[in-house]
């Protein structure tokens, strides 16, 4: 896809996403969604990863530079959100509604991009990278196990195996059994791309 058709494709996927958006209540959307609303400015606002973003009312536009699809996942979320409570359990992505072959192949896929970005740090370095988009260590079966919020109501869990003598590092990212509650598994996808972008953006130096 070269860059005007992809542009298009983004713009035609905005458009329907706001369309969906079209008459909720914003007070409503902010409830289910975990979000803030301030009913002078008209003007969401939520954490990514660690960053702070306003989208606007009744528009849905965002104030702060942000990577396109990722801009088109939050659309996404705030649609979707329904207020569903956090199950405390991990799934895989495979069993996501609709998840068992497009799910199944992204835990596969975003496996292998993790195990090859995680390879050749130690414990404290990936830390460090991992604390500057909001993770932190939690207690778990793998070597590392870490935490970060994706969006309010999306947590994600990263378990980390480092290499040995006899098998090289793996890993696995896994999220809140009730995350098909607020993304699809199309989001799910571009939500992976978007996170090892940010991931490569701060071993490069930048957040």
């Amino acid at each position: 896809m070269n860059m005007d058709e992809n542009n298009q494709a983004f713009m035609n996927m905005r458009r329907d996403a706001v369309k969906r958006l079209d008459g909720k209540i914003p007070e409503k959307i902010a409830e289910n969604a975990g979000l803030t609303y301030d009913f002078v400015t008209q003007q969401f606002g939520l954490k990514s990863l660690e960053k702070s973003y306003t989208v606007t009312y009744p528009d849905y536009g965002i104030l702060e530079e942000m990577d396109s699809w990722h801009y088109l996942t939050i659309l996404h979320y705030l649609n979707l959100a329904d207020g569903a409570e956090l199950s405390g359990k991990l799934c895989t992505f495979g069993d996501m509604p609709d998840g068992l072959v497009r799910g199944t192949n992204f835990d596969h896929t975003i496996s292998a991009a993790l195990a090859e970005f995680v390879n050749g740090y130690s414990e404290s370095e990936l830390l460090g990278i991992f604390r500057k988009i909001g993770g932190e260590s939690m207690p778990g079966t793998a070597d590392l196990s870490v935490r970060l919020w994706y969006l309010p109501r999306i947590p994600l869990t990263i378990n980390i195996w480092f290499a040995d003598e006899e098998f090289p590092p793996s890993a696995r990212l896994m999220a809140d059994c009730n995350i098909g509650h607020y993304l699809t598994i199309e989001d799910v996808v571009a939500m992976g791309d978007y996170l090892l972008w940010r991931l490569k953006k701060i071993r490069g130096g930048n957040l």
